[in-house]
C-alpha cells in the first residue's frame, strides 16, 4: 500500500473513532433532508407552531380566571423560545369551565420512607411534578442528593414534567396547565387529584412503585380517569407534558439527548437519538409520533448520559404494544435559539386522538403511563423486568444512529463491560480496572499487531524496487499493478496488512468509546484509590480548574488544565516517530509523512474535553503500543541478523532452543543423536510436506540472494 492511501486511511479510522458522533450531528444538522433511523424525511422537524392549541383561535369561555392565567404563562416565555410551547396555554374555549378549583397550592411527597428509592414531589398546580429525587446518588456537588426532573423555568407551567396541558371535549378546548387541583386522597405511596370542569371530572393519579417491585422502585403510575357528568356521549381529548431534559453531567460537549422507541415488528425497540445540539432556532421541533416506515411508538423520554426519564403510555387494546391512541409526540426546544448549546432545554408533550367516553360516571376513560425514572445503570436495565419487549429500555444505553450504527455491536459493548467489572471486583479500583482492560486487549491483538509490523518494515525496504517498477511500467497502469502484486507475493508482504489492525479495532475502540461513556460505575469515582488528582472517571481530569468558562471556534470550550490529553499529545507523537513508514521517494510522500506526524497532534484536541476513564484507556493503551511496537521491531532485527549468519530463527514457545538444521543430527553436530525413524501415514505425508516447503523456502531466499 502506497503512502498517500495509509495516511488516508488512517486519518479516516481516528476520525470515525473520536469524532464521529460530533461528525454526525454536524452533517444531520446540514442536511435535514436526510433520514434517521426512525424518523421520516423532512416531518421531522418544524419551524413553527404546530400544536392543535397552537393554531386554534381563542374564543370566551366561562372559565375567565384559566385564560388569563394562561395567557401569563404563555408571556413569560424568554427570547427565542418555541411559538407551539407558549401558544399551548392558549384560552380555553367555550364548553368548559373549572368549577371548585383548589384556594391554596399545594405539593405533596411520596416515597419518603426506606422502601422506596425515590421521593416523587407532585404539586397540584397541572398536577405535575415538582421534583424527583435519587435517594442513592450524589448530585454533582458530590453532597445532596441527585435531583431530577423538575420544571425547567420557574414561572412556566408548561415546562413542568407530567403536567396536565389541556383537556377537549366534544371540540372545546381548557387549557388546565396553570389550574389548581384538588387532592382527593393520598397516602406515603400514592395520590390522587380532581379537577372538576363541570361537563367532565377528570382525576389523575400517581403511584410510586417499592423495591420489592419488578421495577425495583424507579417506576411512576400515571394514570388519567375521565368521568362524564352528563348522560350524553360524548368525545374526549386530553394533552399533557412528558419527561424534560435532566441536569447536564458534562459541563461541555455532547450530553443530553431525545430517545424514542419504536415497534420493528421483529418484538424488539427500535431506539432514536435526537442529541440537544440539534435543536436551533430554524429546528424547534421533532415530531416523534412515528418512526420511519409508519411504525408506531412505543415510548419516549430524556436522558443526560448517566441518568434518563422514559415515559411509555399503556396501550388500551388486548394484546398490543403501542398506544395506538396518540395522535402527537413532539420534543419542542424550551430556549432552542441559545447560542450556548449547553443551556438548551427541551420538553416533550403527548396529546391523544379524540376517544369516546360513554354517558355517565359508570364508565370512566382512562389512560395510563408508566413512567421510569432512574439511571442509565446496565445493573438495572439489563434486568428481566426492562430488558424486556416492550420496554427494551437496555436499548438506549447505546447511541446506534449515525452512518457508524452497523459498526456498534451491543454485545462486544456489554462484553466489555462484564470485563470491566471483573476487574473492578479483583482490583477495587475502576481506573486499575480500565488499565487491566487495556493489557487484555492488547494482549488479544498482538498476533495481528505483531504482522502488521512485520509487513510495514518489509514494505520499507521495497521502496526502492517500487520506484523502477513505476518508472518501468508506468504508462500500463495494469501492468504496474500485476507487478507489485508479484513483488507483495515474492516478500511475503500483505498490501493491505498494514492497515488490517486498524480496522480490526476499530469496532472495539467504538464499543469501548460507549462502553466507558457509558458505564454508570464511572461516575464519581476516583483513580488510584483517591491518591491522584482524578476523581471522577466521567469527567475531564481538571488539574487546574479556570473557574469560569472560555468558548472556543468550532464549538470548542476550555474550563480546566487537563493534564491526561496533554500527555496523549506526547505519546501519539512519539507514536508517529516509532511506528515503521514506507519509504518517501518523492516530496510529495516526505510532506505526507510530516503531515501525518503534526496530524497526531490534532487528536488530543478532540479529546481534551473528554472523560477521564476513555484518556486514561487512550493514553495507556497508546504507550503500550510503543513499547510493544520497539519490542516487535528489535526482534525482528534479530532475526535478520540471524538469517545473514547462517541460522534460521523461529518463532517457538519459550524453553525451545533456537538451532540450525544440523545441530543434533547432521554432520558436525555438537550433540549427534540417531536419526529419527521417519513416520508413517498421515503423520509422514505432512512430515514430507513441511520438509518440501521448507525446502522450496530456502530455495526462494538463495534466489534473492540472501
Amino acid at each position: 500500500m502506497d503512502t498517500k492511501r495509509l495516511v488516508t486511511m488512517m486519518l479516516l479510522t481516528f476520525v470515525v473513532v473520536f469524532g464521529w458522533q460530533m461528525v454526525v450531528d454536524k452533517l444531520y444538522q446540514a442536511n435535514p433532508q436526510w433520514k434517521r433511523p426512525g424518523q421520516q424525511a423532512n416531518s421531522a422537524t418544524t419551524t413553527g407552531p404546530t400544536t392543535q392549541s397552537a393554531t386554534r383561535p381563542a374564543t370566551s369561555t366561562a372559565g375567565g380566571a384559566a385564560a388569563t392565567t394562561g395567557a401569563a404563562i404563555a408571556s413569560t416565555q424568554p427570547a427565542g423560545a418555541t411559538p407551539a410551547v407558549a401558544a399551548a396555554a392558549a384560552a380555553p374555549t367555550t364548553g368548559l369551565r373549572v368549577v371548585s378549583p383548589a384556594t391554596q397550592p399545594a405539593i405533596v411527597t411520596l416515597g419518603a420512607d426506606e422502601a422506596f428509592p425515590l421521593v416523587v414531589q407532585i404539586a397540584s398546580q397541572g398536577a405535575g411534578l415538582e421534583s424527583v429525587t435519587l435517594k442513592e446518588f450524589r448530585g454533582s456537588d458530590r453532597k445532596t442528593q441527585f435531583i431530577f426532573q423538575q420544571p425547567l423555568e420557574r414561572g412556566n407551567a408548561l415546562t413542568r414534567p407530567m403536567a396536565t396541558r389541556s383537556v377537549t371535549v366534544n371540540g372545546n378546548e381548557l387549557g388546565v396547565v396553570a389550574e389548581q387541583w384538588n387532592v382527593e386522597r393520598q397516602d406515603g405511596r400514592s395520590v390522587t387529584f380532581l379537577l372538576d370542569l363541570g361537563v367532565v371530572r377528570v382525576r389523575k393519579h400517581f403511584e410510586l412503585s417499592d423495591r420489592t417491585s419488578p421495577g425495583q422502585g424507579y417506576e411512576l403510575l400515571v394514570r388519567h380517569s375521565v368521568e362524564n357528568a352528563t348522560d350524553a356521549a360524548a368525545k374526549v381529548k386530553l394533552a399533557w407534558t412528558g419527561p424534560v431534559t435532566p441536569p447536564r453531567e458534562h459541563p461541555t460537549g455532547p450530553d443530553l439527548q431525545i430517545i424514542s422507541a419504536y415497534d420493528d415488528g421483529y418484538q424488539r425497540a427500535a431506539v432514536v437519538h435526537h442529541m440537544i445540539e440539534q435543536f436551533d432556532a430554524s429546528k424547534t421541533q421533532f415530531d416523534l409520533t412515528k418512526g420511519e416506515d409508519n411504525v408506531p411508538l412505543l415510548w419516549a423520554g430524556t436522558a443526560s448520559v448517566y441518568f434518563t426519564a422514559i415515559e411509555r403510555p399503556e396501550p388500551r387494546t388486548p394484546n398490543t404494544t403501542s398506544a395506538d391512541y396518540l395522535a402527537r409526540v413532539l420534543a419542542s426546544g424550551v430556549n432552542a435559539a441559545a447560542s450556548d448549546t449547553t443551556q438548551r432545554k427541551v420538553v416533550l408533550s403527548l396529546e391523544t386522538t379524540e376517544l369516546d367516553l360513554a354517558a355517565g360516571s359508570a364508565a370512566p376513560l382512562e389512560l395510563k403511563s408508566s413512567v421510569y425514572l432512574g439511571p442509565r445503570w446496565r445493573k438495572l436495565l439489563a434486568t428481566a423486568h426492562y430488558d424486556q419487549f416492550p420496554r427494551d429500555y437496555d436499548a438506549s444505553l447505546v447511541l446506534t444512529s449515525g452512518p457508524c450504527g452497523w459498526c456498534t455491536f451491543n454485545w462486544l459493548i456489554n462484553g466489555l463491560v462484564w470485563l470491566l467489572g471483573v476487574f473492578h471486583f479483583l482490583v477495587r479500583d475502576w481506573g486499575l480496572a480500565i488499565i487491566l482492560l487495556v493489557v487484555l486487549v492488547r494482549s488479544l491483538l498482538h498476533p495481528i499487531t505483531k504482522r502488521s509490523q512485520v509487513s510495514m518494515m518489509r514494505m520499507g525496504k521495497l521502496g526502492p524496487e517500487m520506484e523502477r517498477l513505476k518508472k518501468k511500467y508506468g504508462d500500463d497502469k495494469d501492468e504496474l499493478n500485476r507487478q507489485m502484486m508479484a513483488l507483495y507475493k515474492d516478500q511475503g508482504v500483505g498490501a493491505y496488512l498494514g492497515c488490517l489492525p486498524m480496522f480490526l479495532q476499530m469496532p472495539i475502540w467504538i464499543a469501548l468509546w460507549s462502553a466507558l461513556n457509558t458505564t454508570f460505575e464511572l461516575r464519581q469515582a476516583p483513580f488510584f484509590y483517591g491518591l491522584t488528582w482524578i476523581d471522577d472517571l466521567a469527567q475531564q481530569d481538571a488539574l487546574v480548574h479556570f473557574g469560569r468558562t472560555l468558548h472556543l471556534p468550532f464549538g470548542m470550550t476550555l474550563s480546566a488544565l487537563n493534564l491526561l490529553p496533554l500527555l496523549l499529545g506526547v505519546v501519539f507523537y512519539l507514536q508517529q516517530e516509532f511506528t515503521p513508514k514506507p519509504p518517501a521517494t518523492t516530496p510529495e510522500q516526505e510532506m505526507q509523512q510530516k503531515m501525518m506526524k503534526w496530524m497526531s497532534l490534532l487528536f488530543p484536541i478532540f479529546l481534551y474535553n473528554g472523560p477521564s476513564g476513555l484518556n486514561l484507556y487512550i493514553l495507556t493503551s497508546t504507550t503500550i503500543g510503543i513499547i510493544e511496537s520497539k519490542r516487535i521491531r528489535d526482534h525482528i532485527k534479530q532475526q535478520e541478523e540471524a538469517e545473514k549468519a547462517g541460522k534460521i530463527l523461529v518463532d517457538a514457545p519459550k524453553g525451545m532452543k533456537k538451532r540450525r538444521d544440523d545441530d543434533e543430527t547432521g554432520p558436525g553436530a555438537k550433540n549427534p543423536k540417531a536419526p529419527k525413524e521417519p513416520k508413517t501415514g498421515f503423520a509422514g505425508w505432512l512430515e514430507q510436506l513441511q520438509k518440501k516447503a521448507a525446502d522450496l523456502q530456502r530455495e526462494a531466499e538463495r534466489g534473492r540472494g540472501k
